[in-house]
């Protein structure tokens, strides 16, 4: 019962395994992207391109993923916001980092799922890989697809 009841406590002030893992791991990520955005948001569309050309290129040349993931996570918010007004917030972030890492994210109803799955898309792009998003219904894959389309154009 004692031991039950601790780690419901343990729980309770520092979450799950899963939560601590995301806060160590990918929380440290979010603090690479964040300083970005206001360089970021001062590019016009041509240079947010090119700067998307150049991520390109860098992964192209060998160089890790890793490396250039801050700058695409800010790079794709920026485009998120400029073309739908829609930013993502650090936990949709924290969403495409677990999606671009090939697991499964959980988010709660009004969370933002659908401009969550954006950073992950936008990283396997610049790698010139292609994606699938699957939804469950056609409704909803014809409203993100016609959301997503100028987000990604830009």
């Amino acid at each position: 019962m004692l031991k039950a009841a601790g780690k419901i406590f343990l729980k309770m002030i520092g979450g799950t395994r899963n939560d601590r893992l995301i806060r160590s791991r990918l929380d440290y990520i979010v603090s690479k992207v964040n300083p970005l955005e206001p360089e970021i948001r001062e590019l016009s569309d041509h240079a947010l391109l090119e700067r998307s050309h150049g991520l390109k290129a860098k992964l192209a040349d060998g160089v890790r993923r890793e490396q250039v993931k801050p700058e695409a996570f800010a790079l794709m918010r920026e485009a998120s916001r400029r073309a739908q007004n829609h930013r993502q917030f650090d936990v949709q972030l924290v969403a495409g980092m677990v999606l671009d890492e090939g697991s499964i994210a959980e988010e709660a109803t009004g969370e933002g799922k659908t401009i969550a799955c954006y950073p992950a898309i936008y990283m396997a792009a610049l790698e010139g890989l292609h994606t699938h998003v699957i939804t469950t219904n056609d409704y909803l894959v014809r409203v993100g697809a016609e959301f997503a389309k100028p987000i990604f154009d830009l």
